[in-house]
């Protein structure tokens, strides 16, 4: 074999891996267009991730998670929420996903005032008010081929 460098081929298998929160329907995009193949090629492999608030179970675990990484980010200790904090956590809709989610946690974190993380150490803005504020957020999509 040739090596690469010196013009022997290479086999070359990519993987494309694309996200998005929009709801991507061949009708938004003219036939022929390069939108629209590039289109047809994503849908291939779909995966739908349905968004948080329709899978309340995940947020706790996924809380931990973040709050595990955000220890190591801040160089923190925290050792877990208190009872007040995880229902908080788990009554909100979080409109904005797992994204929201870890941010809200990373801030809890680093506003640390103890072991564990308080319902006075989640970000203080109105989560009622973003609750009825949103009604539908369309599920991730992830696409590979």
């Amino acid at each position: 074999r040739t090596p690469a460098w010196r013009g022997g081929r290479i086999q070359w298998k990519p993987r494309i891996v694309a996200a998005t929160t929009r709801d991507l329907r061949p009708e938004d995009y003219p036939e022929g267009s390069a939108a629209s193949d590039l289109l047809r090629r994503f849908r291939r492999h779909v995966l739908r991730v349905p968004p948080l608030r329709e899978r309340r179970q995940d947020i706790l675990l996924l809380a931990e998670v973040h709050r595990e990484q955000a220890n190591v980010v801040l160089n923190r200790h925290t050792r877990g929420f208190a009872q007040p904090a995880l229902q908080m956590l788990s009554e909100h809709d979080f409109p904005g996903n797992e994204r929201e989610l870890r941010e809200v946690v990373f801030a809890a974190v680093s506003s640390e005032r103890g072991a564990l993380v308080q319902s006075l150490d989640l970000p203080a803005h109105d989560w009622a008010a973003t609750r009825r504020a949103s009604t539908w957020t369309p599920p991730l999509e992830v696409s590979y081929f």
